[in-house]
């Protein structure tokens, strides 16, 4: 996975998971075919980008399992020598500014916007 950042590394994950949700059989469960299938390929493979997208799964995993499974495997990449991503400490985290709230009368959909200063990349005061 070549994310420069925190925010692309979570949306690449999120459409790597997302991509298999409505692609396999009817009763086969993603989560144990692809899920667990990418975290035990990337556990073997031990590159960099096998240890970003361990370290992206860390957080962003669709079970408990899975996120934990993803962070055992990591540290073991850690242990082996295989350097983390340099967004690995921020992944996950979410620095807030102003942020809106808006919906439709009906209560059908609602959407939340979050304005960030565009000098600083930082949430707006």
């Amino acid at each position: 996975m070549q994310a420069t950042g925190p925010l692309e590394a979570e949306v690449l994950t999120s459409d790597l998971l997302g991509s298999w949700w409505k692609r396999l059989p009817p009763g086969e469960d993603p989560e144990a075919v692809f899920g667990e299938g990418a975290i035990s390929y990337a556990a073997r493979a031990g590159t960099q980008e096998a240890m970003a997208l361990l370290r992206a799964l860390a957080v962003l995993g669709v079970t408990p399992a899975q996120r934990d499974a993803a962070s055992r495997a990591a540290a073991a990449l850690a242990a082996a020598g295989v350097a983390d991503p340099p967004w690995v400490s921020t992944i996950g985290r979410v620095e807030t500014g102003a942020c809106w709230r808006l919906a439709d009368v009906f209560g059908d959909q609602a959407s939340l916007l979050l304005v960030r200063d565009p000098r600083t990349g930082q949430g707006a005061p």
